[in-house]
């Protein structure tokens, strides 16, 4: 699976480049002790950005950079709360991205650590890039690049889908999951036994939900919303479709799916869930 995981850097390394070309911002402070970088971002992988961009514009994000035509295009995107990827490259998706200028430190701590990692140098074999992946293969690619340099949310929420709040990750073993995270650098934030077992982490730059025997079939960007019905309203009128919808016992919505053009899965909580 990280193998597969490579098929990104091109992807990657052209939006560092012409960031680097196009800005002129300081360069970041030093790395967090423990964390995997100074700045993380969702990466997914798109078969047409056109397609899949005109999908997250009507969700609310808008463009901060990129290139939609020519080899290996990509768009950076936000709704105020996230910044997402959009690559014309094949990998596993959606996956985490992170930003560092000490990425031979954090891989030497995550090595200390028991994490299996696979490593990209160059051809001064200065390590660029290390991918890693979660028990239930969830990527996570580690990028030698200094954050100061790339567009980030404004912190003005846009998205007619109500709060971004998650990557959520269905696994099979809560237990084995919670202990990757938390070996990597993430705090637990909360643990339910009930409806379902269920673990929320973050590192302070992102958040993941791990469920195991939940409601999410496959890995999922997960928002909440106070009025879902009235969301449901802002989703139809923008032209997309709910993929899912489980009601209450008074046949209220409280928990919808929706799918991006490549079957991306996207989650919105009611307020009741």
């Amino acid at each position: 699976m990280l193998m597969k995981l490579f098929s990104l850097f091109p992807a990657i390394l052209l939006l560092l480049f012409a960031l680097t070309c196009s800005k002129n911002n300081p360069d970041e402070t030093a790395l967090p002790n423990g964390k995997l970088g100074t700045y993380a971002q969702i990466s997914i992988s798109v078969t047409s950005i056109e397609n899949s961009l005109s999908f997250y514009r009507r969700l609310g994000f808008q463009k901060t950079d990129g290139r939609e035509t020519g080899n290996n295009p990509w768009v950076l995107l936000s709704d105020g709360d996230i910044s997402v990827v959009l690559s014309g490259n094949r990998f596993p998706s959606p996956a985490l991205t992170y930003f560092s200028s000490n990425l031979e430190q954090t891989a030497k701590d995550l090595r200390t650590k028991g994490v299996q990692l696979t490593e990209i140098r160059n051809d001064k074999q200065k390590l660029s890039s290390t991918v890693l992946a979660d028990p239930n293969d969830f990527g996570i690619t580690l990028i030698n690049f200094a954050s100061g340099r790339i567009p980030k949310p404004d912190g003005i929420p846009r998205a007619i889908c109500g709060r971004y709040g998650e990557i959520t990750i269905p696994t099979t073993d809560l237990d084995q999951s919670l202990a990757f995270w938390q070996k990597v650098g993430f705090a637990l934030k909360q643990r339910n036994q009930l409806p379902f077992p269920r673990a929320t982490v973050s590192d302070g730059m992102a958040t993941i939900g791990i469920e195991q025997d939940g409601l999410s079939p496959s890995v999922a960007l997960t928002y909440h919303v106070e009025d879902l019905p009235a969301c449901i309203g802002k989703l139809k009128e923008a032209g997309i479709g709910i993929d899912r919808e489980i009601v209450d016992d008074n046949g209220n919505a409280y928990f919808i799916t929706l799918r991006d053009p490549d079957g991306q899965l996207i989650i919105v909580r009611g307020k009741t869930m």
